[in-house]
Parts: structure tokens; C-alpha cells; sequence
């Protein structure tokens, strides 16, 4: 009887040796595999998260960069119709014949049509980089008398949508006793050549 209490007791303690063990080896594979493990999920995960995030704002940036794209193309088509309604020169001849078509239209008289406005810059001219093509201003100044006020007004009405770009810079309007309305006008138009 005693061997089988020997034996007994024998695999006993194998067997907490064995539990021991095993309770070690977790331990120590949790320590050392397992608790890496989760801190690395961990970082893998925010980091997933600020890459969502950024990837989020570059497509935001994408969609606003292909709408300013989508717009750049009409810009420039919008810029290249306003060049070639242009004229590459003066062409002043042209523009009296429409300032004074303008003016007969609507009931008015040119006088003159001079270059540079009536402040006494004769000949003013600035040019304006538009970055597709150098543009030169020039002004003009036009003593136009007009038999009434709606003629006038209707005058200024329709410049606006005349064939050659004018821009009306100033006026002045002065009331005569035959009840004709003397008009000194100053206004400005774009070449593209020099």
C-alpha cells in the first residue's frame, strides 16, 4: 500500500507542477505576446482612423479642386470671347461711328470725339496685364447734345449692350435754354494690341 501512495503523490505533484507551469507560460505569453498584441491593435486602429480622416479631407480638397477646374474652363472661354471682341488696334473710326449711331438713335448730337477725357490728359492711355494678352485702356471724351432727358437715358441704355466694350467713365450734363441737354462724356475702351 505504501507504493500506491507513493505513486499517487507522485502524480500529484506532477500535476501541480504541470498546472504551475501552465499558469506560467500564460502568464508569460500574455505578458509578452498577447499585451504587445493589443497595443499594437490599438495604434493600428487610430491610425486607421487619422488615415480615414485625412483621406476624408483630400477628397473634400478633390471635389473643390475639380469644381475650380470645371470653372477654370469657363473662365478662360469667357476670357478668350472677351479677346476676340477686341479689337487688335485703335479702330477709332469704328468707335465714333457707333458712339455717334449710338447718339442719332436716341435723339443726339457728337459734336467731337476726342482722345483722353476732359480733365486735360490728352492721350491717356494705361495698359492692364490681364494675363492672356496685354490690354491697353483708352479713354475718349465726346461733347453730345441731346434733345431730352429719356433720350439721354435711353442713350446710356444702350451703350451698354453696343457691339464695341465701352466703359461710361463720367458725365456731365448741362441744361441749355432751347431745352436741349449738352452732355460732355468721358468713357473708356480696351485694344488688344499696341
Amino acid at each position: 500500500m505504501v507504493k500506491s501512495k507513493d505513486l499517487f503523490k507522485n502524480n500529484y505533484t506532477y500535476l501541480i507542477w504541470l498546472g504551475v507551469g501552465m499558469i506560467l507560460v500564460v502568464v508569460l505569453l500574455s505578458f509578452f505576446v498577447i499585451r504587445p498584441s493589443i497595443s499594437k491593435a490599438k495604434s493600428l486602429n487610430q491610425e486607421v482612423k487619422d488615415k480615414k480622416t485625412e483621406l476624408t479631407a483630400l477628397e473634400d480638397k478633390k471635389s473643390k479642386l475639380d469644381k475650380l477646374k470645371d470653372k477654370e474652363d469657363d473662365l478662360k472661354a469667357d476670357a478668350k470671347t472677351v479677346q476676340n471682341a477686341l479689337p487688335d488696334n485703335k479702330d477709332a473710326g469704328r468707335l465714333f461711328i457707333q458712339i455717334d449711331k449710338l447718339a442719332t438713335e436716341n435723339g443726339g448730337t457728337v459734336k467731337s470725339v476726342s482722345e483722353g477725357s476732359d480733365t486735360g490728359n490728352q492721350g491717356d492711355v494705361s495698359t492692364t496685364a490681364t494675363g492672356l494678352a496685354e490690354i491697353q485702356k483708352i479713354t475718349y471724351s465726346a461733347p453730345i447734345d441731346f434733345n431730352s432727358y429719356f433720350s439721354f437715358k435711353d442713350f446710356l441704355a444702350k451703350s451698354e449692350s453696343a457691339l464695341r466694350l465701352t466703359n461710361i467713365d463720367s458725365f456731365s450734363v448741362k441744361a441749355n435754354e432751347t431745352g436741349t441737354l449738352s452732355v460732355d462724356l468721358n468713357f473708356t475702351t480696351y485694344t488688344r494690341g499696341k
